[in-house]
């Protein structure tokens, strides 16, 4: 089966993919709308074994978020292939990183983990039941990273930088990451050896693009809300070998 998409999705603006386009197969926009709609009914975030089994002898539109790493874990390695970066991307990402490692005396043999902190209106949850990763979380993870390497380097991303400043220790082996775009942010984040996650699909990507050793944060819904409602259970979600902790 071939993936169609517009030209101008947002997709092919920061990754390397060459999509299929309507006009390729003679046919034009509005035939998406009378297609048999396939829906992530239920569990989002979760696997739903009933999309085992699709029609390949026919189009199908698709409407959802598909989040579980279970429907796709045969084609990885061509996914992976697929997602590359756009060169004015990479190059911008690989500029400011080096930059940063450069800044550090004696940054050989160093060890890099990206951290993805990201912050929700208020202050432990929101009202859809996405819980906000502590600081305390955040502290353990980066220790857990001590203990496992002599010499660490963290580069903290985020859009609440105040609230980083203000909750996370700064000590030597930590460089806030400045305001860049979300494609740079994301391209930078897979440069690094390792990834601490917080909450939301941001982070997850930045760990499954990275390959290294991914914590993530144990706790990411309010039990019995309508965030909890959409996972059907943890490690659909989390990748086999991520790490979860508190």
């Amino acid at each position: 089966m071939h993936l169609v998409l517009t030209r101008e999705h947002i997709l092919t603006q920061y990754f390397k993919l060459v999509p299929y386009h309507w006009k390729d197969y003679d046919l034009n926009p509005g035939i998406c709308g009378r297609l048999p709609l396939i829906e992530d009914k239920g569990f989002d975030c979760g696997y739903d074994k009933k999309l085992e089994h699709l029609p390949s002898d026919q189009d199908l539109s698709f409407l959802g978020f598909f989040l579980s790493w279970r429907y796709w874990k045969h084609y990885e390695n061509e996914l992976r292939h697929i997602l590359q970066f756009q060169d004015t991307i990479l190059h911008e990402a690989k500029s400011q990183f080096h930059n940063i490692l450069s800044k550090h005396k004696n940054h050989q043999g160093i060890t890099t983990i990206g951290v993805h902190i990201r912050r929700f209106e208020r202050y432990d949850t929101d009202e859809f039941g996405k819980n906000n990763a502590p600081k305390e979380y955040i502290i353990h993870s980066m220790d857990y990273f001590r203990n496992q390497y002599k010499k660490c380097l963290f580069l903290i991303f985020s859009i609440k930088m105040k609230w980083t400043k203000k909750n996370i220790p700064q000590t030597d082996d930590i460089f806030l990451v400045g305001c860049n775009s979300a494609p740079v942010d994301l391209a930078m984040l897979t440069l690094t050896n390792h990834t601490i996650m917080t909450v939301g699909t941001f982070g997850w990507m930045a760990g499954w693009m990275t390959r290294g050793r991914t914590v993530y944060y144990k706790h990411p819904a309010t039990p019995r809300s309508a965030f909890s409602k959409l996972y059907s259970k943890y490690s659909d979600n989390f990748y086999p070998g991520w790490i979860p902790m508190e």
